[in-house]
């Protein structure tokens, strides 16, 4: 009879079984995980946005600085021999006013003067820069890059710039632009 209402009582005792507890703990465990998965990977959404914009702000900070020193040139005195990473720009006709924009390490650097920049000296552009190229074409329709700072300065048609920035996450990004040098109206 001891065995009968030990049973009877616990029968009778409202609460759940340990059944309904593991299942319940394993089902809220399962959406736990489900929701938490979707927080990271809307945070690493926002990053990532985030990381782009910055990048966009440097890249379109530098290449429009570029043009704009295009633009404004008078002649292009120098540049590299295959055309890549640096360039001297004169404001007058007599080259005492000029402009080194050249790529120094992984950074775009600007000097005012007769000296270009160097590790230590001229203003820094942007940093983070994984490639900096500059291709000069004549007007002819050549398609080749044949314009050099050799050539006559009214020979120069336009300047294609390319600028990689390097991203957090080891990749690179690239930007584009297209300059008509000495033109500071279009």
């Amino acid at each position: 009879m001891a065995e009968k209402s030990r049973q009877d009582t616990a029968r009778g005792t409202p609460g759940f079984t340990l059944i309904e507890v593991i299942v319940t703990l394993v089902l809220v465990g399962i959406l736990a995980a489900t929701a938490g998965m979707g927080i990271v990977s809307s945070v690493r959404g926002y990053l990532m946005a985030q990381e782009n914009a910055t990048i966009a702000q440097k890249a379109e900070l530098a290449l429009r600085r570029i043009t704009i020193e295009l633009r404004l040139a008078k002649n292009i005195r120098d540049c590299s021999s295959d055309n890549s990473d640096y360039v001297v720009v004169d404001y007058d006709e007599e080259g005492t006013d000029s402009m080194y924009i050249k790529l120094v390490g992984s950074d775009i650097k600007m000097l005012s003067g007769t000296t270009a920049p160097g590790v230590s000296t001229g203003d820094v552009l942007v940093s983070g820069v994984n490639g900096f190229t500059m291709d000069f074409y004549r007007y002819d329709d050549s398609g080749t890059p044949t314009w050099t700072a050799a050539d006559d300065f009214d020979q120069l048609g336009i300047i294609f710039i390319e600028l990689s920035l390097d991203r957090n996450d080891g990749d690179t990004q690239t930007f584009r632009t297209a300059v008509h040098p000495g033109d500071p109206e279009t």
